[in-house]
């Protein structure tokens, strides 16, 4: 089994690594997908901040590593069916990691990094509902992040990933190192 967990500050590349995953047949596992169910189950108006804001609120309410609980859930009932690539898309805090990576020692922790600048203007061109809409935004989220831990989860990685360039040239950098850690290159 191999499990790959990219970190990053918002619009690092997270989303595209995955689907550069997802490509490859990994089984790819978001935990943006768990904070929005519960944000929808609490009803939680949706909004560019809301999962920010949300995964904030229940790591305080319920624990730093609360959804990592139930990625690994999802995780053990995929490897009951048959997956053996898995690809964590959003992890945020060292807890998470250490979590995951008690439960399923194969993690491989893959760290997102990109400029402020280069991060803004992802967001403004993808136009995704959960993007910030402004500098003022993405500052906003990465302070909430960074309260999590994230930057020292990037620090701990066992890869780092410079995501400045083309999307095709990211794409490329992704695809490359998810064939070295199949090829048994981790």
């Amino acid at each position: 089994m191999l499990v790959v967990g990219p970190v990053g500050m918002p619009c690092s590349g997270k989303g595209e690594f995955g689907e550069v995953a997802r490509d490859m047949g990994f089984e790819v596992i978001k935990f943006g997908s768990i904070v929005k169910e519960e944000a929808q189950r609490r009803g939680i108006d949706r909004g560019a901040l809301t999962l920010s804001y949300t995964g904030d609120l229940l790591r305080r309410e319920i624990g730093p590593d609360w959804v990592a609980r139930r990625i690994v859930e999802k995780m053990r009932a995929k490897a009951s069916e048959g997956a053996e690539l898995f690809f964590l898309e959003g992890m945020r805090t060292p807890s998470e990691v250490a979590l995951i990576e008690k439960e399923f020692p194969s993690l491989v922790v893959v760290g997102l990094v990109a400029s402020k600048m280069a991060r803004f203007s992802r967001a403004r061109s993808r136009g995704r509902w959960d993007d910030p809409a402004s500098d003022e935004e993405l500052e906003k989220k990465d302070k909430i992040e960074a309260s999590w831990g994230v930057e020292a989860a990037i620090d701990e990685a066992d890869y780092l990933l410079e995501n400045e360039g083309s999307l095709e040239d990211f794409r490329k950098d992704a695809r490359s190192l998810l064939e070295s850690l199949v090829g048994g290159g981790c």
